[in-house]
Protein backbone atom coordinates (compact mmCIF):
# COMPACT_ATOMS: atom_id res chain seq x y z
CA UNK A 1 0.00 0.00 0.00
CA UNK A 2 1.28 3.44 -0.90
CA UNK A 3 2.66 5.53 1.95
CA UNK A 4 0.52 8.45 0.82
CA UNK A 5 -2.81 6.64 0.94
CA UNK A 6 -4.46 8.31 3.93
CA UNK A 7 -7.92 6.78 3.77
CA UNK A 8 -8.82 3.21 4.63
CA UNK A 9 -12.14 1.57 3.76
CA UNK A 10 -13.89 -0.19 6.60
CA UNK A 11 -17.13 -2.10 6.91
CA UNK A 12 -20.08 0.24 7.28
CA UNK A 13 -20.90 0.65 10.94
CA UNK A 14 -17.36 0.11 12.14
CA UNK A 15 -16.27 1.94 15.30
CA UNK A 16 -12.58 1.85 14.40
CA UNK A 17 -12.31 5.63 14.54
CA UNK A 18 -12.67 6.92 18.11
CA UNK A 19 -13.24 10.46 16.81
CA UNK A 20 -16.02 9.50 14.40
CA UNK A 21 -18.61 11.59 16.25
CA UNK A 22 -16.51 14.72 15.67
CA UNK A 23 -17.55 15.45 12.12
CA UNK A 24 -15.12 17.42 9.97
CA UNK A 25 -15.99 20.85 8.62
CA UNK A 26 -16.60 20.39 4.90
CA UNK A 27 -15.91 22.87 2.09
CA UNK A 28 -17.16 22.36 -1.46
CA UNK A 29 -15.58 23.82 -4.60
CA UNK A 30 -17.93 24.49 -7.53
CA UNK A 31 -17.87 26.03 -10.99
CA UNK A 32 -21.31 25.48 -12.47
CA UNK A 33 -24.91 24.56 -11.79
CA UNK A 34 -24.32 23.10 -8.34
CA UNK A 35 -26.54 20.05 -8.76
CA UNK A 36 -24.15 17.82 -6.81
CA UNK A 37 -23.91 20.48 -4.11
CA UNK A 38 -27.71 20.42 -3.92
CA UNK A 39 -27.59 16.65 -3.43
CA UNK A 40 -25.01 17.04 -0.66
CA UNK A 41 -27.14 19.64 1.13
CA UNK A 42 -30.22 17.45 0.77
CA UNK A 43 -28.36 14.69 2.62
CA UNK A 44 -27.50 17.06 5.47
CA UNK A 45 -23.72 17.05 5.10
CA UNK A 46 -21.95 19.52 7.45
CA UNK A 47 -20.94 21.92 4.67
CA UNK A 48 -19.75 25.21 6.12
CA UNK A 49 -18.00 26.86 3.18
CA UNK A 50 -18.43 26.95 -0.61
CA UNK A 51 -15.88 28.41 -3.01
CA UNK A 52 -15.99 28.95 -6.76
CA UNK A 53 -13.60 30.00 -9.50
CA UNK A 54 -16.26 32.16 -11.18
CA UNK A 55 -19.80 33.44 -10.68
CA UNK A 56 -22.08 30.44 -10.89
CA UNK A 57 -25.37 28.97 -9.72
CA UNK A 58 -23.52 26.83 -7.18
CA UNK A 59 -22.64 29.96 -5.20
CA UNK A 60 -26.28 31.07 -5.28
CA UNK A 61 -27.40 27.69 -3.93
CA UNK A 62 -24.94 27.97 -1.05
CA UNK A 63 -26.00 31.52 -0.21
CA UNK A 64 -29.66 30.50 -0.19
CA UNK A 65 -28.73 27.74 2.26
CA UNK A 66 -27.01 30.26 4.53
CA UNK A 67 -23.52 28.91 3.86
CA UNK A 68 -20.52 31.22 3.71
CA UNK A 69 -19.20 31.62 0.18
CA UNK A 70 -16.20 33.04 -1.61
CA UNK A 71 -15.34 33.50 -5.29
CA UNK A 72 -11.66 33.29 -6.16
CA UNK A 73 -11.73 34.37 -9.79
CA UNK A 74 -9.13 32.50 -11.80
CA UNK A 75 -9.23 35.24 -14.44
CA UNK A 76 -7.66 37.58 -11.90
CA UNK A 77 -4.71 35.19 -11.82
CA UNK A 78 -4.17 35.36 -15.56
CA UNK A 79 -6.40 32.49 -16.68
CA UNK A 80 -7.96 32.85 -20.12
CA UNK A 81 -9.48 30.41 -22.58
CA UNK A 82 -6.79 28.29 -24.17
CA UNK A 83 -3.99 29.58 -21.94
CA UNK A 84 -2.83 26.13 -20.87
CA UNK A 85 -0.31 26.50 -18.07
CA UNK A 86 0.45 30.13 -18.90
CA UNK A 87 -1.21 31.63 -15.82
CA UNK A 88 -0.64 31.80 -12.08
CA UNK A 89 -2.12 28.44 -11.09
CA UNK A 90 0.02 28.35 -7.95
CA UNK A 91 -1.19 31.76 -6.72
CA UNK A 92 -4.81 30.83 -7.44
CA UNK A 93 -4.49 27.53 -5.57
CA UNK A 94 -2.65 29.21 -2.72
CA UNK A 95 -5.60 31.56 -2.16
CA UNK A 96 -7.97 28.61 -1.99
CA UNK A 97 -5.65 26.82 0.41
CA UNK A 98 -5.39 29.89 2.64
CA UNK A 99 -9.19 30.00 2.92
CA UNK A 100 -9.32 26.27 3.70
CA UNK A 101 -6.79 26.66 6.48
CA UNK A 102 -8.31 29.85 7.90
CA UNK A 103 -11.72 28.19 8.12
CA UNK A 104 -10.25 25.04 9.70
CA UNK A 105 -11.72 22.88 6.96
CA UNK A 106 -11.16 19.18 7.48
CA UNK A 107 -12.50 17.86 4.18
CA UNK A 108 -12.71 19.51 0.75
CA UNK A 109 -14.98 18.13 -1.98
CA UNK A 110 -14.63 19.24 -5.59
CA UNK A 111 -18.09 19.12 -7.17
CA UNK A 112 -17.99 20.12 -10.80
CA UNK A 113 -14.97 22.33 -10.13
CA UNK A 114 -13.42 22.93 -13.54
CA UNK A 115 -10.00 24.36 -12.72
CA UNK A 116 -6.98 22.13 -12.22
CA UNK A 117 -5.35 22.94 -8.89
CA UNK A 118 -1.65 23.17 -8.19
CA UNK A 119 -0.16 20.41 -6.04
CA UNK A 120 0.28 22.94 -3.22
CA UNK A 121 -3.39 22.28 -2.36
CA UNK A 122 -2.16 19.25 -0.37
CA UNK A 123 0.02 21.26 2.00
CA UNK A 124 0.63 20.62 4.80
CA UNK A 125 -0.84 17.13 4.39
CA UNK A 126 -2.07 14.92 1.57
CA UNK A 127 -5.55 13.51 1.64
CA UNK A 128 -8.22 16.04 2.61
CA UNK A 129 -9.15 17.09 -0.95
CA UNK A 130 -11.47 14.77 -2.87
CA UNK A 131 -12.81 14.87 -6.43
CA UNK A 132 -15.40 12.98 -8.44
CA UNK A 133 -14.73 12.18 -12.10
CA UNK A 134 -17.17 10.85 -14.75
CA UNK A 135 -15.22 7.77 -15.85
CA UNK A 136 -14.34 4.34 -14.54
CA UNK A 137 -10.96 4.13 -16.29
CA UNK A 138 -9.69 7.50 -15.11
CA UNK A 139 -6.14 6.79 -16.23
CA UNK A 140 -7.34 6.46 -19.83
CA UNK A 141 -9.99 9.18 -19.63
CA UNK A 142 -8.87 12.05 -17.39
CA UNK A 143 -9.73 15.72 -17.76
CA UNK A 144 -12.69 17.93 -18.55
CA UNK A 145 -13.86 16.05 -21.66
CA UNK A 146 -13.86 12.53 -20.26
CA UNK A 147 -17.44 11.71 -21.28
CA UNK A 148 -16.93 12.97 -24.82
CA UNK A 149 -13.69 11.01 -25.07
CA UNK A 150 -15.36 7.79 -23.87
CA UNK A 151 -18.10 8.13 -26.47
CA UNK A 152 -15.50 8.76 -29.18
CA UNK A 153 -13.47 5.73 -28.06
CA UNK A 154 -16.52 3.46 -28.24
CA UNK A 155 -16.15 2.05 -24.73
CA UNK A 156 -18.89 -0.21 -23.43
CA UNK A 157 -18.45 0.72 -19.77
CA UNK A 158 -18.18 4.18 -18.27
CA UNK A 159 -18.73 5.10 -14.67
CA UNK A 160 -17.78 7.48 -11.91
CA UNK A 161 -14.76 7.58 -9.63
CA UNK A 162 -14.12 9.34 -6.32
CA UNK A 163 -10.42 9.90 -5.74
CA UNK A 164 -7.92 11.95 -3.78
CA UNK A 165 -6.69 15.12 -5.45
CA UNK A 166 -2.93 15.25 -6.05
CA UNK A 167 -0.70 17.22 -8.39
CA UNK A 168 -1.75 14.82 -11.17
CA UNK A 169 -5.05 15.33 -13.01
CA UNK A 170 -7.59 12.68 -11.97
CA UNK A 171 -4.91 10.58 -10.31
CA UNK A 172 -5.72 6.84 -10.70
CA UNK A 173 -3.37 5.86 -7.86
CA UNK A 174 -5.66 7.08 -5.08
CA UNK A 175 -9.16 5.83 -5.84
CA UNK A 176 -11.62 5.77 -2.94
CA UNK A 177 -14.78 4.51 -4.62
CA UNK A 178 -15.99 3.60 -8.11
CA UNK A 179 -19.16 2.57 -9.89
CA UNK A 180 -19.48 1.13 -13.39
CA UNK A 181 -22.17 2.46 -15.72
CA UNK A 182 -22.87 0.79 -19.08
CA UNK A 183 -22.68 2.85 -22.24
CA UNK A 184 -25.80 2.26 -24.32
CA UNK A 185 -25.58 1.84 -28.11
CA UNK A 186 -27.46 5.08 -28.77
CA UNK A 187 -25.76 7.14 -26.05
CA UNK A 188 -24.63 10.66 -26.80
CA UNK A 189 -22.29 12.71 -24.66
CA UNK A 190 -25.33 14.44 -23.13
CA UNK A 191 -27.31 11.27 -22.37
CA UNK A 192 -24.33 9.47 -20.84
CA UNK A 193 -23.36 12.54 -18.80
CA UNK A 194 -26.91 12.80 -17.48
CA UNK A 195 -26.99 9.16 -16.41
CA UNK A 196 -23.60 9.43 -14.71
CA UNK A 197 -24.74 12.50 -12.77
CA UNK A 198 -27.73 10.58 -11.40
CA UNK A 199 -25.32 8.10 -9.82
CA UNK A 200 -22.97 10.82 -8.62
CA UNK A 201 -25.71 12.66 -6.76
CA UNK A 202 -26.18 9.54 -4.65
CA UNK A 203 -22.66 8.14 -4.32
CA UNK A 204 -20.73 11.34 -3.59
CA UNK A 205 -22.80 12.42 -0.54
CA UNK A 206 -22.77 8.83 0.70
CA UNK A 207 -18.97 8.55 0.53
CA UNK A 208 -18.55 11.95 2.21
CA UNK A 209 -20.91 10.93 5.00
CA UNK A 210 -18.98 7.69 5.48
CA UNK A 211 -15.78 9.70 5.87
CA UNK A 212 -17.44 12.16 8.24
CA UNK A 213 -18.88 9.35 10.36
CA UNK A 214 -15.66 7.37 10.44
CA UNK A 215 -16.84 4.42 8.36
CA UNK A 216 -14.15 5.31 5.87
CA UNK A 217 -11.43 5.91 8.41
CA UNK A 218 -9.04 8.83 7.96
CA UNK A 219 -5.57 8.04 9.19
CA UNK A 220 -4.69 11.73 9.46
CA UNK A 221 -5.91 13.66 12.55
CA UNK A 222 -6.44 16.95 10.68
CA UNK A 223 -9.84 15.75 9.51
CA UNK A 224 -11.14 16.28 13.04
CA UNK A 225 -9.74 19.64 14.27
Amino acid sequence: MSFYLLLLFCRKGSDMNPKAKRQPRIAVLVSGSGTILEAMLAEGLPIVYVMADRECRGIQIAEQAGIETKIIDRAKHGWRQGCGDDWDRYGFTRKILDCINEEKIGLVALAGFMTILDGVINEPVVGRVINIHPAYDIERFPGAHAVRDQIAAGVEVSGSTIHLVTGRVDDPRYILYQVQIPVLPDDTEESLQGRIKKYERVMYPDVLWNIARGHIVPLAPYLYP
